[in-house]
């Protein structure tokens, strides 16, 4: 009997993974995953002794896998570009991410016996007041017209969003904007009536024969939709959007797959063109914090699968390493009420964008291996100081 198994990602956050995998593909030889670490555990100080391990490990792995990336077998397909657009918030979005950091913060760090789910949920709600402020309720003034314009400019990421579709429309190009959050897709919908585009929407609730036409709409030749607007884990089988040159990542995964797999939406087999992908990311919160994490994941995958280094460390996020995510930047929240939306020329701010993506990814390369695969947030950073005031 043979085994054979296809993934598009063998490797995401552990040495116990890849394990998992070899033990499918011979349960006889990779029995334990005990034995498998005992073989493995580079935690020692000897240099040689490690690079030897790391020598073995491959040796071990070269008869069982077989790695092609898109890039080696598709020659012709368009390269795909990634700039980070650092975004101010909105006076309304930093009183509200105070309120959440004041109150929840309190509550969890006065009580010993919350768990780890009470801290998550912190982080859920400061993505949330990222996203957008009408996120929750009572915070939209209800007597102003439903489709203003403080929809637009009671949001930093939304008001960076309208700058962007408005260049790239002048230039004819056609956009994907994925979201991690349904209620984010409603609120988009109604910034695209406001500003007339045509656009169509998949989400995990959409009928399958919805989604079939929608496609079918967005691909069809000389269509007049201009931007799709998706949730990221709608995404998968059968979404090829092709004709589309331009993806939008309004928010970031933990997993920087799930974002990989979004972008490759478009950048598929039948592109023409280059690909740019714009990963809107909110200044000083705990979305820098994500981005970061999910960064070093993505160079864990490089070392172990495709370089050939490796350095296996526990992936586990503890609780405190979560609150150290939501303390970071709270000194320059809580600095200012002002709004940190700026009004600067798109250009001028995709250029800045482009210095700070180069700049985390040379902070990535350069890092010592050990730092690499330490994947705490707090990085040295209190992410719960936030605008000169310490929230400990």
């Amino acid at each position: 009997m043979h085994r054979l198994l296809l993934t598009g990602t063998p490797l995401q956050n552990n040495l116990h993974e890849l394990w998992a995998l070899l033990n499918f593909l011979l349960p006889d030889i990779f029995s334990s995953s005990d034995q498998f670490d005992e073989w493995f555990d580079l935690e020692i100080d000897d240099a040689d002794a490690k690079q030897e391990m790391i020598s073995q490990l491959h040796k071990v792995l070269r008869p069982f896998m077989l790695r092609r990336l898109k890039v080696d077998v598709a020659k012709g397909l368009p390269p795909k570009t990634e700039t980070l657009v650092m975004v101010g918030m909105s006076k309304m979005q930093k009183q509200l991410y105070k309120k959440l950091l004041l109150r929840d913060i309190e509550s969890i760090t006065s009580n010993n016996n919350q768990n780890k789910t009470a801290v998550l949920n912190i982080v859920m709600q400061l993505r949330k007041c990222c996203g957008h402020p009408y996120l929750f309720e009572g915070v939209e003034d209800r007597t102003l017209d439903p489709l203003g314009e403080h929809v637009v400019e009671n949001c930093g990421k939304l008001f960076m969003v309208d700058k962007l579709l408005t260049r790239l429309k002048e230039r004819g190009s056609r956009v994907l904007i994925f979201t991690q959050m349904t209620r984010v897709l409603d609120i988009l919908e109604d910034f695209m009536v406001m500003r007339g585009h045509q656009y169509c929407r998949i989400d995990g609730n959409t009928d399958y024969d919805v989604r079939e036409s929608s496609i079918d709409a967005f691909n069809a030749p000389n269509s007049e939709k201009f931007c799709f607007i998706l949730s990221t884990r709608a995404g998968g089988l059968g979404i090829n959007l092709q004709t589309a040159d331009i993806c939008i990542l309004y928010d970031s995964d933990w997993n920087p797959q799930a974002d990989l797999q979004a972008q490759d939406r478009c950048h598929r087999l039948g592109q023409k063109k280059p690909v740019s992908i714009y990963r809107l990311v909110n200044e000083n919160t705990i979305e820098e914090k994500i981005v970061e994490r999910a960064q070093q994941k993505l160079k864990l995958d490089a070392m172990v699968v495709q370089q050939g280094r490796l350095k296996e460390k526990d992936s586990k996020v503890s609780k405190g390493e979560i609150l150290a995510a939501i303390r970071f930047g709270a000194d320059t929240v809580f600095r200012s009420d002002e709004s940190t939306i700026t009004d600067e020329d798109i250009d001028v701010i995709l250029e800045r964008g482009k210095a700070k993506t180069k700049e985390m990814a040379e902070k990535i390369t350069k890092a010592e291996k050990g730092d690499l695969l330490d994947f705490r947030l707090d990085g040295g950073i209190s992410a719960q100081t936030f605008e000169g005031i310490d929230y400990r």
